[in-house]
């Protein structure tokens, strides 16, 4: 399935909001991947939701991100690289 972007509302963003909890305490590490993520390059963001949060697989995410399978991966591991490297 592929969900077309839109400027101000990215697919990677309505899909991971179905995931959110709905608890108005998520916890300090939820609110902390939240902030990091947030500061992550766009394509990168977009990659790491797509792949834990919706569950694709890099065939659908390089589809979705108009990329390469192999750029699709470089995306997702650069941005958990980025994440370990600031949690």
């Amino acid at each position: 399935m592929i969900v077309a972007d839109d400027e101000a509302n990215p697919a990677a963003d309505r899909i991971g909001k179905a995931h959110r909890s709905h608890n108005e305490s998520d916890g300090y590490a939820a609110v902390r991947l939240r902030e990091l993520m947030s500061a992550l390059p766009a394509k990168q963001r977009e990659a790491l939701q797509l792949r834990y949060f919706a569950g694709f697989d890099y065939a659908e995410i390089a589809a979705a991100l108009d990329c390469s399978q192999e750029g699709a991966r470089a995306n997702v591991s650069q941005a958990v690289r980025k994440l370990k490297s600031l949690w």
